[in-house]
């Protein structure tokens, strides 16, 4: 085989390396909003009192959440493969796993969550971890957007980038909130119970904190890719 028919095939196996590696970002961006979603419909059935819509939520997330996990492993064997320039690599491979971080608080906010189900919870708790999760939900939703736009559209991913950080804030705001009620809550409520809101709470707003490092991961990424 001539040199110039070795570097075709070779550019055609990088070529088809990176349209995977595409591929794979995109299902495992997919993957961490929908354990995100599945959060939020579990915090509504939580409120409605919904104990088997709790329960069917609690198992999607436990799925995507597995799913992305298995997913990321993935990610970084086909970034072993030299799809990029080193740098480059490692910068994704960081991104991925703050991405990867996004859907484990998210399931570990629902596991949380399931076992609060049987306890009693001022509804007021309840609604600001709903408020929470709905704004780490559009957060996560963009996140998604600025990973399958990163090898397309630098720019795109640093404008998406500046809006999650201005989401995980509103986040923050709401935080904030929810800790000043929960003071007047948690006299009322058993310590044991009390500790557990209180690591729910923290849970959720991970979640947004996770999708900023994650954007803050991408505009390295855009950075080094423009």
């Amino acid at each position: 085989m001539s040199d110039h028919s070795s570097g075709r095939v070779a550019d055609w196996f990088s070529m088809r390396r990176r349209e995977r590696l595409e591929r794979l970002i995109r299902e495992h961006a997919r993957l961490v909003t929908e354990t995100v979603s599945s959060l939020l419909e579990l915090l509504d059935a939580w409120r409605e009192g919904d104990l088997d819509s709790v329960a069917k939520a609690f198992n999607r997330a436990s799925a995507t959440e597995r799913e992305a996990d298995e997913l990321r492993r993935r990610i970084v064997s086909t970034l072993m493969g030299g799809v990029l320039e080193p740098e480059e690599r490692s910068s994704l491979l960081r991104t991925v796993r703050e991405a990867d971080w996004i859907a484990d608080w998210a399931h570990e906010a629902c596991r949380i969550a399931a076992v609060l189900m049987r306890h009693e919870v001022p509804d007021s708790v309840k609604a600001h971890c709903r408020a929470m999760a709905e704004v780490a939900l559009r957060a996560a939703s963009r996140v998604r957007s600025a990973l399958e736009a990163v090898f397309e559209s630098p720019r795109y991913v640093v404008e998406v980038s500046d809006e999650v950080e201005r989401l995980e804030e509103e986040v923050d705001r709401l935080y904030e909130e929810a800790r000043r009620d929960f003071i007047t809550a948690s006299s009322k409520l058993p310590p044991g119970v009390a500790i557990m809101v209180a690591f729910l709470l923290d849970a959720v707003e991970n979640v947004a904190d996770r999708c900023e490092d994650t954007c803050d991961r991408l505009r390295e990424v855009a950075v080094r890719m423009s």
